[in-house]
């Protein structure tokens, strides 16, 4: 799978974590779906808004970012 998808090692990098984090605190760890602020660890993820499909430049893009509940985002 890692062999057809390597973009996939990408949410394993510092940079993703990174700016994961920021995606989530730039909006208060507020779900963009549902309205539900998530401060506890694991409950809120950061979500591609257009999927990348291994578009390296789209993966990347703030702008295509935002902040889910792990509710609406699973």
């Amino acid at each position: 799978r890692a062999a057809a998808q390597p973009w996939r090692a990408w949410y394993g990098t510092r940079a993703w974590k990174a700016l994961s984090w920021r995606v989530r605190v730039e909006e208060a760890f507020t779900c963009r779906l549902c309205g539900r602020a998530e401060g506890r660890k694991g409950q809120s993820v950061a979500d591609h808004i257009v999927a990348h499909r291994g578009d390296e430049a789209r993966f990347w893009d703030r702008a295509n970012l935002q902040c889910l509940c792990k509710r609406c985002h699973d």
